[in-house]
């Protein structure tokens, strides 16, 4: 149960009332026999304080601590998909020439980075403007299906035998590109195996 810390705000307001104490009084005859009657009083100002007090504010502290972590943690999230990406498109671009086995696996690592950042870009921008917009949701949703389509073709791109080890061999791929496809193609397949798998987890409940 989460801890909460209740703060009551008081606020003081001010009312003024007079008050009139008699003191003395006295009976005046004049010399035509009419009586007059005079009073001595007091005038005292009281001055009373009315406390009014607000609802109470409940701060939620073991919230607040929640809310942060959940960003933090989406944070480092976000950079670690910025910084594969940013590796896969440089690793492509830097041996683009360099996999004379399947020249095609520089491409693929080069173009499944770029689609992966549109996404995030996208994802980004549908999470800053809510609801989300339809021509957002429409680019996500084709920029997805290219991806998934990408991804199948790397595959059969990249598990091949190739020679890592001989430049001048026609079947030499770059160690650095060829393990680094292999291991973005597996990451990418078992991150799409756990997207796939979720709805179906959450129609069985």
């Amino acid at each position: 149960m989460a801890s909460e810390r209740t703060r009551l705000i008081g606020i003081q307001a001010q009312q003024d009332h007079v008050m009139v104490i008699p003191q003395e009084a006295s009976v005046n005859v004049d010399p035509e026999g009419r009586q007059s009657t005079r009073i001595t009083a007091t005038v005292v100002q009281v001055r009373r304080i009315i406390c009014l007090q607000q609802p109470a504010v409940t701060v939620h502290s073991e919230g607040n601590c929640i809310e942060w972590c959940k960003m933090f943690f989406a944070m480092i999230i976000g950079l670690l998909f910025l910084a594969i990406v940013a590796y896969m498109i440089v690793i492509g671009a830097l041996y683009i020439n360099e996999c004379p086995a399947q020249n095609k696996i520089p491409i693929y690592l080069v173009v499944h980075g770029v689609c992966i950042l549109v996404v995030f870009l996208l994802v980004c921008l549908s999470c800053c403007h809510e609801p989300i917009q339809p021509l957002t949701a429409c680019l996500c949703l084709l920029v997805l299906c290219f991806l998934l389509a990408w991804h199948i073709t790397g595959v059969v791109w990249t598990w091949i035998d190739v020679d890592i080890k001989d430049p001048l061999s026609p079947d030499y791929c770059n160690q650095i590109v060829y393990t680094s496809a292999k291991w973005i193609s597996l990451v990418s397949l078992a991150v799409t195996s756990i997207f796939c798998c979720v709805p179906f987890k959450g129609n069985d409940d």
